[in-house]
């Protein structure tokens, strides 16, 4: 029987194909030691390692991905249907998600004295358990992954799950020893007894003590969305109101609620029209990726009111400054097509609109029955807008008003911080985090403060952030010195793209972030006086789920020291 490291089963709440996988393992030969994830409590699954599975014997080392479940790739990305018909989306596929699993976990296991002598010594390599799916390999990408590495319902039946498991590491041995073949160093010569226990020690306390942060992200992440889809429910419970104003504090869901909203509205009837808007063209293009496959041509739009207005307006679209020409556009478009262009308008981050009262004015005529007869959801925090509103800011004619309460992005520590720094608070959701790092400032130059900031980068890479975790805002807006960066702490470096590319560092300022998030935030920059209920400050503080970082000057750090205290 294999030696089991923890001997605990997994929990079959939390995956069901992790048991049955279990369950086979136990089968192997004693000359089989199998690491695997441990159950932590009943909210979250926190895995102790990189990988669901480790296996090792004295010629070969694999890393074991699962996944129950359905499995489908869809528009560029990997799709995760669960048996409550849930679906998770990656941009990796199981088997890159194995890779980086194991290059991770080799990583830590080379800490150990001794460790790259035996390594050298074994195969090594990693694939996927799909129990519950058949992969049609003719339509995957050869790069994808090699067939003979994916363990799918179709080689279970064929084969038997052990088989199939015993069948992955013959490959991987033979591979190995063909690429040494090729490469004219030696091949893999296999362990003795000793060595092999040894080689074992060297990823078990990894195991047992390293938390991965991939893994706590997800699970963050998850609790987040039930939370938010909990707050949603309970709004959309107040049917046959079609002019609703709602309220909520930074992260609050408001914007995934507002593409729930969207989604809700296009299925329920396939000739409706519906345009999500928001003011902010990071969000909208994020929105714009994240909805893509959900839209439906000809009758659904996302993006900025700016751009949406620019198609129908030929003065808004040669001048973006002339709003009162482009109101005029519209007034005399609404003339030809008295039914508007959509039947229900989404407002998201709506605070920023109210100070464009000409183009709001506009906006009403796309809508049917416009502003005062029309169907719309406005979604604003007040708290976040930085712009400062003069008289004659536009006032949604609202039938009813409801405030959102609960944070449902920031982990406990964010949102408890967030809170000492706005009067409009919202209830903490109980997420685990990391307790927000505040850093004054040693150097007075930007040479030496830009160390500073690749010192915290390093922090955060060290604690098991992925560099595509993490996003710099530049708080005095300048932007300057991220701008002249081409990498940062060796990391390379770009400025903000929707989607997260692989080892890099993606960098931004506080007001172009706005409405986004990401897991770990480094506010980069910070100087002066801050005040509470400063915008600014409160929107670069709400953006982080899981870790948030302040480099500021020392003004700046006494007055949020003031801030915390209260």
């Amino acid at each position: 029987m294999a030696k089991f490291f923890p001997d605990i089963p997994p929990d079959f709440k939390k995956s069901e194909a992790e048991c049955t996988l279990y369950r086979v393992l136990k089968g192997l030969s004693d000359e089989w030691a199998v690491l695997h994830s441990v159950y932590v409590h009943q909210h979250a699954y926190k895995r102790s390692g990189e990988a669901d599975f480790l296996l090792i014997s004295p010629r070969v080392i694999m890393v074991i991905e699962v996944k129950g479940g359905e499995v489908y790739a869809e528009a560029g990305e990997w799709c995760f249907k669960n048996r409550h018909g849930e679906i998770n989306r990656k941009k990796e596929s199981p088997y890159q998600q194995a890779e980086s699993a194991w290059h991770a976990l080799k990583k830590l296991a080379l800490t150990r004295p001794g460790a790259e002598e035996l390594l050298n010594k074994v195969a090594h390599g990693w694939g996927c358990f799909f129990p519950d799916c058949i992969i049609p390999h003719g339509q995957v990408s050869p790069n994808s992954w090699p067939m003979e590495m994916i363990c799918d319902r179709a080689r279970i039946d064929e084969t038997g799950t052990k088989v199939a498991l015993l069948e992955m590491a013959d490959f991987i041995l033979r591979k190995d020893e063909e690429l040494a073949v090729g490469k004219g160093r030696s091949a893999p010569v296999g362990l003795s007894q000793s060595e092999y226990a040894a080689l074992v020690d060297c990823f078990r306390p990894n195991f047992n003590s390293i938390p991965s942060m991939t893994s706590a992200i997800q699970a963050t992440d998850g609790e987040l969305v039930r939370l938010t889809t909990e707050q949603g429910d309970a709004l959309w419970g107040m049917e046959g109101i079609p002019r609703l104003l709602v309220h909520g504090p930074a992260g609050t869901g408001k914007t995934l609620i507002a593409e729930t909203r969207l989604h809700s509205l296009l299925s329920q009837d396939e000739n409706h029209r519906v345009a999500l808007v928001c003011f902010n063209v990071h969000l909208a293009d994020h929105l714009s990726a994240m909805n893509m496959l959900k839209m439906k041509p000809g009758r659904s739009f996302i993006g900025t009111v700016h751009s949406l207005l620019r198609e129908y307006s030929p003065v808004l679209k040669a001048n973006p400054g002339d709003h009162a020409g482009c109101l005029r556009d519209l007034q005399s478009w609404l003339v030809a097509n008295p039914e508007g262009a959509f039947d229900s308008l989404i407002i998201d981050e709506g605070q920023d609109l109210r100070a464009q009262p000409v183009l709001c004015a506009a906006l009403g005529c796309l809508l049917k029955g416009g502003w005062a007869a029309g169907e719309w959801v406005w979604f604003e925090d007040r708290g976040q807008s930085l712009v400062k509103y003069a008289e004659g800011a536009f006032e949604p004619p609202s039938q009813v008003a409801y405030r959102l309460k609960r944070n449902v992005r920031n982990s406990s520590h964010i949102a408890e911080f967030a809170n000492n720094a706005t009067s409009n608070p919202a209830i903490p959701s109980d997420i685990p985090g990391h307790v927000v790092k505040s850093h004054l400032y040693k150097s007075s130059d930007d040479i030496g403060r830009f160390a500073e900031l690749e010192a915290a980068v390093s922090g955060l890479i060290k604690k098991g952030f992925k560099a595509e975790d993490i996003v710099i805002l530049d708080y005095s807006g300048a932007n300057e010195t991220l701008a002249g960066a081409k990498k940062i702490a060796g990391l390379a470096a770009f400025g903000w793209t929707t989607s997260g590319r692989k080892n890099v560092i993606r960098y931004t300022t506080v007001r172009k972030f706005k409405g986004m998030e990401a897991a770990a935030v480094i506010i980069y920059n910070v100087k002066g006086r801050i005040e509470k209920d400063d915008p600014l400050f409160y929107v670069a503080a709400t953006r982080p789920k899981v870790s948030l970082t302040i480099m500021a000057d020392q003004a700046a750090m006494e007055s949020i020291s003031k801030m915390m205290i209260g």
